[in-house]
């Protein structure tokens, strides 16, 4: 989700203000410390306000593994 979050210019806090939850839900979501357990109305809110499908949030391969550690390297 941060991939998308940064795509779009948002700030965890700005995220978390769009969506109207506390900006420590987005960073635990991120950081992969939120329950298994994300209600299906906040997945639709955050994928509407980062301009995506709901799917894109639940649905991560290999293939978008990859992409992200390249972009990651071309980071550093």
């Amino acid at each position: 989700m941060a991939y998308y979050r940064r795509l779009n210019c948002y700030s965890q806090k700005e995220l978390a203000e769009a969506v109207h939850i506390n900006r420590s839900v987005i960073a635990r979501i991120e950081s992969g410390t939120y329950n298994n357990n994300i209600p299906l109305n906040l997945l639709f809110l955050l994928a509407e306000a980062l301009h995506i499908e709901a799917a894109v949030l639940i649905t991560f391969d290999e293939r978008d593994l990859l992409f992200l550690k390249e972009n990651a390297k071309r980071k550093e």
